[in-house]
């Protein structure tokens, strides 16, 4: 999503971006029978959203820190779009703004345990959001969500795609090839 102009005034701040017209990964996962993605419908936008985040993390020297299927948008030609990046960070901040204001900023299904204790912005808090939007476009629910948020913060493996699908009883997907579940895995690595 372009991004064409940053206002900050000192009294409050906007970010003026491009028009999408479109719909949100979640949208889209939600109008499917089994609420999940093929390997093969994400893997053409995998490679526009990590171009992005890499444009975002190198030249731009950016963190979105609210990576998830919400803020992805789908354009009219199948294009992906990153959008939101309302809690975006510099990566030359000394601090972010949950050390500053004592609270969290994005959203913790989908935040690096780096991030959500505070610690300054990296590259790999988007890497982490990125496995675990993965992670639930391909299984139907966040990796280590449980309905139990000290449960989810303290468990370190999310089970496999493959078990969370059974766990969830969603029968006829295709099954996901080891290098997916082994690359996801790694980016939800604590």
């Amino acid at each position: 999503m372009r991004i064409y102009d940053f206002v900050d005034d000192g009294e409050g701040a906007a970010i003026s971006m491009e028009f999408v017209d479109g719909t949100t990964l979640a949208e889209e996962r939600m109008q499917r029978s089994l609420q999940i993605f093929s390997t093969g419908e994400l893997s053409p936008w995998l490679n526009q959203v990590s171009d992005a985040l890499d444009y975002a993390h190198s030249y731009r020297r950016l963190v979105h820190r609210d990576l998830k299927p919400a803020n992805l948008m789908l354009d009219r030609h199948s294009g992906i779009k990153v959008a939101d990046f309302g809690i975006a960070r510099s990566l030359t901040d000394t601090m972010s703004r949950v050390s500053t204001h004592g609270t969290t900023s994005g959203t913790l299904l989908y935040m690096s345990p780096q991030q959500a204790m505070g610690e300054r912005p990296k590259p790999t808090d988007d890497i982490y959001s990125l496995g675990a939007t993965l992670y639930e476009l391909l299984a139907g629910k966040p990796p280590f969500y449980s309905g139990d948020i000290s449960r989810q913060i303290t468990t370190r493996i999310a089970p496999s795609i493959r078990e969370r699908r059974e766990e969830l009883e969603l029968q006829g997907g295709e099954d996901i090839p080891e290098d997916w579940e082994r690359v996801i895995a790694d980016c939800l690595n604590k």
